[in-house]
């Protein structure tokens, strides 16, 4: 325990000059010193890994498997982001759920789903209120997201809502094309969730 507790004298001193947080991970009594707080006891679980990075962070922690965790995904929700609701558009269902997860990462709980662009446009003419953000699939049959978009941009209470355009084709012209349809910007597939969540908080709480 004398080396335990000069290690973990070491780290907070540690901590005090980088700022970084320290969660310990002890037994429930540790002889000759009092376990520190924040503290997790063993064994060591899901559960209490969970609600203790919950505490330290203020944030939900991701398990989905990533292998990563972005700084970005560690920030405090703005209120922008909690109060959003935002129209996710994608004809493979799959899709459609790796973008509701990560909004949900982001603290967007608030989401409606549709399958094309003729479904977008149905969910926009329907709903009671007005989407926060879109995010729109490029190439979708039926109605692909180009077309929708400028359908959409024709409703005067969605000409500045921010539309974010999805794209398989990261050409440079693929990508001007969204633009000039209307949409807010274009991202490339797989989405870049920091670069997504860096858009919407800057064009959220305009």
């Amino acid at each position: 325990c004398v080396e335990a507790g000069a290690a973990l004298a070491a780290l907070q001193r540690a901590q005090q000059r980088c700022g970084f947080r320290l969660l310990h991970v002890c037994p429930v009594k540790v002889s000759g010193w009092e376990v520190p707080s924040p503290a997790v006891t063993l064994p060591l679980t899901l559960s209490k890994l969970h609600h203790a990075l919950s505490t330290i962070l203020g944030v939900i922690p991701d398990f989905s498997g990533e292998s990563s965790c972005p700084r970005s995904a560690l920030l405090p929700f703005p209120e922008a982001l909690h109060s959003a609701r935002v129209l996710v558009v994608d004809d493979v269902a799959m899709n459609r759920r790796v973008l509701v997860l990560k909004l949900q990462q982001m603290g967007i709980t608030e989401t409606v789903e549709a399958g094309n662009g003729v479904e977008a446009l149905q969910k926009v003419e329907e709903a009671p209120f007005v989407f926060s953000a879109i995010l729109m699939d490029v190439m979708m049959p039926i109605l692909d997201g180009l077309e929708a978009t400028r359908r959409i941009r024709a409703d005067t209470r969605y000409s500045t809502v921010p539309i974010v355009g999805i794209s398989g084709d990261c050409a440079p012209r693929s990508l001007q094309l969204c633009v000039e349809a209307g949409m807010t910007v274009a991202m490339c597939k797989p989405i870049d969730t920091p670069a997504l969540r860096a858009f919407l908080c800057q064009h959220l709480e305009q």
